[in-house]
């Protein structure tokens, strides 16, 4: 039985930004950056911001190592700070000595082909994977692990990070996993490879397995039954489990406390290196996601439910039975997150503890909090067991949207949403003019969904696009409050905007019924082309569209057109144009409506790697009964 929630009072302070990190836990060697008790294995229960100099955008990927930290920026900045014994932080200073490097770092990946796209730590080791599908390794090498024959075998430190070749590789990696002594790679065909120490039969492979040997080639794993092809890996410190995309759940390795879901071997040493599947209830759901603890392994369904097997010594699987036993326990339990609301979209494992997200941005964790690795100051410092999952002690109102992963840490890394609303100011509007603004976010994942609260009577915003518009029906100065939801749930507001409604004007000449067709063209002119910081390259190829709020002064048609025009050529006959996208639309009658502009297939091409390109509007409105008016406009997109 569960014991109920612990009630944990927020850090105070204000939350972090979008993309910020938060530390706590273990930091001996500074992987925590130079925050408290750098240097020693004191505890370290309060989430503390952690500092990146020299970054220049949010952080969007992270990774735990035994006793290091990777952290990604958006701009491609790859930082490494903590132990550097085997230089595991990709930089030649302070390699090969046991001193503390609390300062993050740059690392450079010579000759990487494309950005920064993954990161996995070991337990002395990291790989970077790029967008290109190019896979770097730095750190020790004695089992292998790093992918190249230079080094293994030894321990020497392998501060240069190098790039490493899959046998046989079909397509391009696109995900890594790093265990204790080994690492895993998946294909975007589904091939999952297998590099390292190979004790306990971990690779996959009965080549030396139950032996020291190094295994620095690649070895293609092969899942003996499986019905998909491998969309997901994880690696504990002696295990392995790939994920299909049937959602069958494959294990291998060291069972010896069940962590391979099964009672094969379970107690024992004896390596286990044939892919078995791990039987879940039926009631569970499929699996959506999954994390490799030390000796413990998380399985994510369909439903929201999070399953747990393996050492529960700490209560590291979330549950009272066996807690504070080393016995194994291979049978799959069912995780609580007590009072969380919302269900659980997000997992991670540490070396003794287990970590969980909520679609609202809760981090819960249970498991072993002797270094303060929980967030929380209950059982801090002692090795006392914490089986009931509780939130983290983060400052009210911060989401967290990932956590770095690492089977060896006794430190958790937690990422701040980077869902952000950039919208930060409305245009004020009249009575009985009609009005249009987009309310803009970034980051998150998925779609958006738009609310806001404090709008003037008359106003309301488009759920899906976050268009306001409407006709103000009385004078007022508001206090708007703009809230983005993204596909996992997790939302982030505006601070108050002022919106200022002035009072009615005497009626104008073009909205009088005796419209002119240079009236029709100017407000055509002014509403073609992008708005604002909506004008992203990123966002369009994301959405492969782009809806806004479109006036009309009277009923007609209207149709928008998006060309590219290479250097010294001419909209109407050049063949050279390229159209990247269009929208239609009619209006029954003078007002406000939703055009939806869809990108075209040659679009989407012209835009995949372009930072900026220069694009010309084309409308045209076709009144009822009356000629076609046209009109066009130059602007610009960036990335």
């Amino acid at each position: 039985m569960l014991l109920p929630a612990l009630a944990l009072a927020p850090v105070s302070g204000a939350a972090a930004a979008p993309g910020q990190l938060y530390g706590f836990g273990e930091n001996a060697a500074g992987q925590l950056d130079g925050t408290t008790a750098t240097g020693s294995e004191a505890a370290n229960p309060t989430p503390a911001l952690i500092a990146l100099p020299g970054a220049t955008g949010p952080v969007v990927e992270t990774a735990a190592g035994g006793r290091f930290t990777l952290a990604l920026t958006s701009t491609n900045q790859l930082f490494a700070f903590g132990s550097n014994r085997y230089g595991q932080l990709g930089v030649a200073a302070g390699s090969g000595s046991a001193a503390a490097n609390p300062t993050p770092r740059l690392v450079t990946l010579s000759g990487a082909g494309g950005r920064v796209a993954a990161l996995a730590a070991g337990l002395t080791h990291s790989l970077a994977l790029t967008s290109t599908g190019e896979l770097y390794t730095f750190g020790e090498n004695q089992f292998g692990q790093l992918g190249r024959a230079s080094g293994s075998g030894t321990e020497d430190d392998n501060p240069a990070a190098e790039r490493v070749l899959a046998p046989g590789l079909v397509g391009q990696l696109v995900q890594v996993a790093a265990g204790c002594e080994h690492s895993l790679a998946l294909s975007s065909t589904g091939q999952l490879f297998a590099f390292g120490g190979n004790r306990y039969g971990e690779l996959g492979t009965p080549v030396n397995a139950g032996s020291t040997n190094p295994n620095p080639t690649p070895f293609r794993v092969t899942l003996p039954g499986a019905s998909g092809p491998v969309v997901q890996v994880a690696a504990g410190c002696e295990h392995s489990l790939a994920l299909t995309s049937t959602g069958q759940l494959f294990a291998f390795g060291g069972n010896r406390y069940g962590e391979l879901g099964s009672f094969t071997h379970a107690g024992t040493t004896t390596p286990n290196p044939t892919p078995a599947l791990v039987g879940l209830p039926a009631a569970a759901g499929r699996p959506t996601a999954i994390a490799a603890g030390g000796f413990h392994s998380l399985v994510l369904t369909s439903g929201g439910a999070i399953y747990a097997f393996g050492r529960n010594q700490y209560g590291e699987l979330g549950s009272a039975a066996g807690s504070g036993s080393e016995s194994p326990i291979p049978t799959p339990v069912a995780v609580a997150l007590p009072g969380a609301g919302a269900p659980a979209v997000g997992l991670a494992a540490g070396s003794l503890h287990s970590l969980a997200i909520t679609a609202s941005g809760q981090l819960y964790a249970f498991g072993s909090n002797r270094r303060g690795q929980l967030g929380s100051s209950h059982n801090s410092g002692t090795s006392s067991p914490n089986p009931t999952a509780t939130a983290a002690s983060l400052p009210q109102g911060t989401s967290i949207d990932a956590v770095g992963r690492g089977p060896a840490a006794e430190f958790t890394i937690a990422q701040v949403a980077d869902l952000a609303v950039l919208s930060g100011s409305l245009p004020n509007g009249q009575v009985g003019v009609p009005y249009s603004a987009s309310a803009v976010a970034a980051g998150g994942v998925g779609g958006y969904s738009w609310s806001a609260s404090g709008l003037p009577p008359g106003l309301s915003i488009d759920q899906a696009t976050g268009a306001i518009v409407g006709i103000p029906s009385a004078a007022s100065t508001s206090s708007v409050v703009l809230r983005v939801t993204d596909a996992f749930g997790v939302a982030a507001t505006s601070p108050p905007i002022a919106l200022t409604i002035a009072p009615a004007a005497p009626a104008r000449a073009f909205l009088s019924t005796t419209l002119t067709e240079a009236q029709i063209r100017q407000s055509l002119r002014q509403q073609l082309g992008m708005k604002g910081r909506s004008a992203r390259i990123s966002s369009l190829r994301k959405r492969r569209r782009y809806a806004y709020a479109f006036t009309a002064l009277t009923a007609g048609t209207l149709a928008i057109e998006w060309w590219y025009l290479p250097p010294g050529t001419r909209l109407a006959r050049s063949s050279a144009r390229v159209l990247c996208a269009a929208g239609r639309l009619t209006f029954p009658t003078a007002g406000t409506r939703t055009i939806v502009l869809k990108l075209t297939r040659r679009g989407r091409v012209l835009l995949r790697h372009r930072r900026t390109i220069a694009l010309t509007a084309k409308g045209s409105f076709t009144p009822v009964g009356k000629p076609t008016v046209t009109a066009t406009k130059a602007f610009n997109l960036a990335r």
